[in-house]
């Protein structure tokens, strides 16, 4: 069975090593027990522009693509929280759009 996990794109997944972000620590974790079972595919931000597709340490093949604007977006959610004006952006559209793209 094939089986994708995409990932959120504040947090890089490094399919090696230790990973650093709560959602990156339970995706790896995850990904490791499903590999074992399915045709896992893991899609996730890439870091330091990178992109392309590896096997990862738990021997899920792990897609990285491009989610820029990583600074902006988290200064952006900063902002509209301590103004605590509508939609958290996450809701918005215009929460990472680039990387959406990229997974569809």
């Amino acid at each position: 069975m094939k089986s994708v996990i995409v990932s959120q794109p504040r947090d890089v997944v490094r399919g090696a090593g230790a990973e650093h972000g709560s959602v990156a620590i339970v995706l790896r974790a995850l990904a490791d027990r499903l590999a074992a079972r399915a045709d896992l595919h893991v899609l996730a931000p890439s870091a330091n522009g990178r992109t392309g597709v590896t096997t990862a340490a738990g021997g899920f093949a792990l897609h990285t693509v491009p989610a820029g604007g990583r600074t902006r977006q988290k200064l952006a959610d900063l902002a509209l929280g301590i103004l605590g004006s509508g939609l958290p952006m996450f809701a918005r559209d215009s929460y990472f759009p680039a990387y959406a793209q990229a997974v569809a």
